[in-house]
């Protein structure tokens, strides 16, 4: 509802380029608030501190920030009825988009004042965003775009930590290509890439949107299934299996055609991240020495959660 009974909901949106801050913004503030969004690379919290420091200049119940492009959405505070948006550019790129909300509406003098405050929040929110963009191209591997070592080993202490305070299960399915040097032998480097890549559509097509896949090694993968029981990781991984062995490539008139062997495993309470690892890569073994194309799992038993 708008604050009173004949006011209507105040909605606006301006864009603001890269310029110098205005001169209603008492210098001191503007000062305070330029220091204080220099102390930290983390985009959410410079929009929070931001927030403070804006709020207590023009008084506001809440703060929302989206980026559409790159998948953003940042709240702070509560939304109200009343909104004031931005949209920030600087001379190169669109940085999002900020909505003010309140349940009073904004009037010109507010409203100017906001805009001398997010002029000192253009180069801080380009930061974040390129030390974003770093951290998310260091933890990927650039041939397939799956996760890296570095973020598999991120996710999963993550994921361990998750399942045994919420008692849930969680699954790790480690993937090897079967008899890939052949690839590599017979049709090249180049084609080998083609079905490394063309493999891991194949595992982001077969799995939720809460699982995800890693590069482990040369043509070994890891997929990681969170809150899920034994029965459904046979069944994902299966489901991944066949999804691979009907992939197929052209080299010239040849079709190329290639297996998976995936080898399963439950975390158990005494895991650590190695042993967690090893005994799916022991898994992975035995379906590689039980003729390949198969999927395997190691065994169950006191695994951490209950069947979901």
């Amino acid at each position: 509802m708008a604050s009173n009974g004949t006011d209507r909901p105040f909605k606006t949106t301006r864009t603001l380029k890269t310029t110098g801050p205005g001169d209603e913004t008492d210098l001191r503030v503007r000062l305070r608030l330029a220091s204080t969004l220099q102390s930290s690379l983390d985009l959410h919290t410079i929009l929070d501190l931001f927030f403070v420091e804006a709020a207590a200049v023009v008084p506001c119940d809440g703060l929302a920030y989206e980026h559409g492009a790159l998948g953003i959405e940042h709240e702070v505070g509560r939304q109200s009825v009343h909104t004031c948006s931005y949209r920030i550019i600087n001379q190169q790129d669109a940085l999002g988009t900020l909505r003010f909300a309140r349940s009073q509406r904004f009037n010109e003098r507010e409203m100017a004042l906001l805009e001398s405050l997010l002029a000192l929040l253009v180069f801080p929110v380009t930061n974040a965003l390129r030390y974003r963009s770093a951290v998310a191209a260091a933890l990927v591997d650039p041939l397939t775009g799956a996760g890296n070592q570095a973020s598999l080993d991120e996710a999963l202490r993550r994921e361990m930590d998750r399942a045994r305070r919420y008692d849930q299960c969680l699954a790790l399915a480690m993937i090897d290509l079967d008899h890939f040097k052949r690839i590599n032998d017979g049709c090249g480097h180049v084609r080998g890439d083609q079905v490394l890549c063309a493999m891991v559509d194949a595992v982001h097509e077969g799995i939720r949107g809460s699982d995800t896949v890693f590069r482990y090694g040369g043509e070994e993968f890891v997929v990681l299934l969170s809150n899920t029981n034994a029965a459904l990781a046979m069944r994902i991984s299966e489901r991944l299996r066949s999804r691979i062995e009907a992939l197929e490539l052209r080299h010239g008139s040849r079709l190329v055609t290639t297996t998976v062997s995936i080898g399963a495993a439950m975390l158990r309470p005494e895991d650590t991240i190695t042993r967690f690892l090893n005994r799916a890569d022991e898994a992975l073994y035995r379906a590689k020495s039980n003729g390949r194309n198969i999927v395997h799992l190691a065994a169950t038993a006191d695994h951490v959660g209950e069947s979901v």
